[in-house]
C-alpha cells in the first residue's frame, strides 16, 4: 500500500500486506481511519482477514474478518469494495460471513459489529452501488433462486436484518 505526501509515493508501512499472491482490492476512509479490502489472509501473518483497519500507526482486524465460515483462515475469501453510505461501511467480495455473522457477498460495519442483509449472492459480489436508494450488485450466480445474469437487484425493507447473529455451528457448503 503506497501513500502520497504531495510529491513523491513512499510505502504505508512495513511490511505492507503479507502472503503469496496477497494484495488490496479496494481502500476507503471510514471514520477516520483507513480501511482496505482485498487477498488478506490472516493465516499468512497479517492482522486481519480479508480486511484490515489502519488508524495512522498499526492495522487492526474487524472481529473475525471476511471468511467462507467463522474462524477459517485458510481460504482467501476477500473483498472487492468498499462504500460508506449512511454511516456505514459496506462491503463486498467473496464470503459468506463477516465476522461471525451470516452475510453473503455484502455486508456491513458500523465501527462495532457486522451485519449481513439476508439473502444470498453467491459466491461474489464483485461491484454493488445504490440507485434511487436501490441496492444493485454484479454477482457469478443468481441469487436465491432468482433468474439473472449477473446483476441482481435487492428488494427487502431493512438492510440489516442479521446483525451479531450468533452462529453456533459453521455452516459447510458443497
Amino acid at each position: 500500500i503506497m501513500a502520497f505526501n504531495g510529491q513523491e509515493w513512499y510505502k504505508l508501512c512495513e511490511p505492507g500486506i503479507l502472503g503469496s499472491f496477497a494484495g488490496g482490492h479496494a481502500l476507503i476512509e471510514y471514520q477516520g481511519d483507513l480501511y482496505v479490502t482485498g487477498v488478506i489472509l490472516k493465516s499468512a501473518g497479517n492482522v486481519g482477514h480479508s480486511i484490515q483497519r489502519w488508524d495512522g500507526s498499526q492495522w487492526h482486524d474487524l472481529d473475525v474478518g471476511l471468511t467462507y465460515e467463522p474462524g477459517n483462515f485458510g481460504f482467501v475469501s476477500g473483498g472487492w469494495q468498499l462504500l460508506v453510505r449512511n454511516g456505514l461501511l459496506w462491503v463486498g467480495g467473496g464470503f459468506y460471513y463477516a465476522g461471525t455473522t451470516p452475510a453473503w457477498s455484502i455486508a456491513t460495519w458500523d465501527g462495532h459489529h457486522w451485519c449481513g442483509l439476508g439473502g444470498e449472492l453467491n459466491p461474489i459480489s464483485y461491484d454493488f452501488t445504490f440507485f434511487h436508494d436501490t441496492l444493485y450488485a454484479t454477482c457469478q450466480i443468481p441469487p436465491s433462486g432468482g433468474i439473472v445474469h449477473d446483476v441482481a437487484r435487492y428488494i427487502a425493507m431493512s438492510y440489516a436484518d442479521t446483525c451479531g447473529l450468533e452462529v453456533g455451528v459453521p455452516e459447510h457448503f458443497a
